[in-house]
């Protein structure tokens, strides 16, 4: 398992690391154009507060996630995050803020909100200063950047562009659960989790670099979401794996079918894999209760996120690959087995116990020593002297099974 790193940035703000004529069917084009139209029209008309004249440089438009949290904030805060994020972009060393609106504590939360929900932001330096004024409010941000303004405007263009093409694909499918899977497979593809790689908290180095961490991850799948007419939102907080103890971490939110599910895109990527197209799906449009078996959310005032309570929507119980208590556990290794010899079908089977008992049972069946074990299984299938591999894995936390035949 990678480790699923944040780059903590001082006075406890954080980096996550980690839309037919009746006759013609619309074409890609269309569908991409159609879809971007109603996502934009889910966004606030009165986010684009501060004075046009005080805010200098190329400006991207508001992030729809950003959009989404700022909904409720008041006009004041709206102008900060405005100024916050048009600077952040623009490299500018010092942002002066209006005083009289917001604390230091309350600051750090905006700052980390700004930041994560801006797909292009990764050349900001985890050290800044702030300027406090005598009511005790923020008045100004100083902060240093890696590489020039120019640099941030060459990799907006360039990871727009790639998130377009994707994008573009992706409104092609007939279900916003296909387009889902589609991003989701697509970025895992294209993406290898590296720590170490010069752009890795952005949309940019898991897009164009092809190298990133859970921030890099999260990012691309909140604007390839935005671009395909769905929404997604960041999640920052902790998650804990064997291999790695307890990581600061970035994961989504998404809404499919008017509920809200988890979508950890980093976690599904099968880093260490013999097989990089050994895909998994233990963490796509799962609920609060299954992700909280390992990932924590971290509060934020400016990111209050939606509960994602339907425990029924994810990718196991959309393609039938759950096991009950009334299971045949038996048949269901057999049916694997014979599309695997007989039938060309994936050699891959990927399980969700519905609870704690089933997926004892399933494990001790399965990779003991009886005549119902995979073991004993596959001596049926192999010919006279011959010997067939598989591998296996098991995750108690999200009741998971995955067998592999070689």
């Amino acid at each position: 398992m990678k480790a699923k790193a944040l780059l903590p940035i001082t006075a406890a703000v954080v980096f996550a690391s980690c839309s037919v004529s009746e006759i013609m069917p619309e074409s890609p084009e269309e569908k991409l154009a159609s879809a971007i139209e109603t996502a934009a029209e889910k966004k606030t008309e009165s986010v684009t507060l501060a004075d046009p004249d005080e805010l200098y440089g190329f400006i991207p438009e508001t992030p729809a996630s950003a959009a989404y949290f700022l909904e409720n904030c008041s006009d004041d805060v709206r102008g900060i995050y405005m100024r916050l994020y048009s600077g952040i972009f623009n490299h500018d060393t010092e942002i002066k803020l209006p005083s009289g609106v917001i604390g230091n504590e309350d600051f750090s939360d905006l700052l980390s909100m700004t930041v994560m929900t801006s797909p292009w932001s990764d050349a900001m330096d985890s050290k800044y200063s702030v300027s406090i004024a005598s009511d005790e409010t923020v008045e100004s941000l100083t902060a240093a950047f890696s590489g020039s303004s120019e640099d941030s405007k060459e990799h907006y263009d360039a990871v727009v562009k790639r998130a377009y093409e994707i994008a573009e694909q992706a409104v092609g499918y007939d279900s916003d659960y296909e387009k889902l899977c589609y991003i989701h497979d697509t970025i895992i593809f294209g993406c290898q989790y590296e720590p170490s790689a010069p752009d890795a908290h952005s949309a940019y180095g898991a897009l164009i670099g092809g190298k990133a961490v859970c921030e890099g991850y999260a990012k691309a799948f909140s604007l390839i979401c935005e671009l395909s007419g769905i929404t997604a939102l960041p999640v920052s907080g902790i998650a804990v794996s064997p291999e790695s103890g307890s990581q600061p971490h970035m994961w989504n939110k998404v809404l499919l079918d008017g509920e809200w599910y988890n979508v950890d895109v980093t976690w599904d990527d099968p880093t260490g894999s013999d097989d990089p197209l050994n895909i998994r799906y233990d963490y796509l449009l799962v609920s609060d209760e299954y992700i909280s078996a390992s990932h924590t959310e971290k509060k934020n005032v400016f990111m209050p996120e939606p509960a994602a309570g339907n425990s029924f929507g994810s990718w196991y119980y959309r393609t039938g690959n759950v096991i009950t208590a009334d299971t045949d556990i038996g048949q269901v290794a057999a049916r694997f087995l014979n599309g695997c010899f007989y039938s060309g079908s994936d050699r891959t089977l990927r399980i969700y116990c519905e609870d704690s008992e089933t997926y004892e049972r399933v494990c001790d069946e399965w990779f003991g020593e009886g005549s119902g074990s995979f073991k004993s299984m596959l001596t049926s299938y192999a010919s006279l002297g011959e010997s067939i591999s598989y591998s296996f894995s098991n995750e108690p936390r999200t009741r998971v099974i995955t067998v592999t035949i070689l």
